[in-house]
């Protein structure tokens, strides 16, 4: 006759307690970790914005039209281009400041 392991009730009940603290714990990590995240979307999606800018504008100089008969947006363009590679540094040491807290935020839970 096979008989069933005796299951101590008491071991059934702290691992259910256990898994249900643990619960709780990864949701106030996310809680907590939900400003960080929200800033890192914000910056990665500046980011897009400004490097689909920074495609057009360098298509636009690439192009030889761009610079016919004196064009002074050639000019405009070049300064545009530069301001948005600056734009666009500043952006991705924010995005390396922001996922980095967000990383430590996420290892410290």
């Amino acid at each position: 006759m096979l008989r069933a392991a005796p299951v101590a009730i008491g071991d059934s009940s702290s691992n259910g307690d256990a898994r249900k603290q643990a619960r709780r714990d990864r949701a106030e990590q996310r809680v907590r970790s939900a400003p960080l995240r929200k800033e890192v979307e914000r910056i990665e999606k500046q980011l897009a914005a400004l490097e689909r800018e920074r495609t057009s504008v360098l298509a636009e100089l690439a192009d030889p039209a761009t610079y016919a008969n004196g064009n002074p947006r050639a000019s405009a363009l070049t300064q545009s281009a530069g301001e948005l590679a600056r734009r666009i540094g500043e952006l991705e040491d924010a995005w390396l400041e922001a996922h980095a807290a967000l990383e430590a935020a996420e290892v410290d839970a």
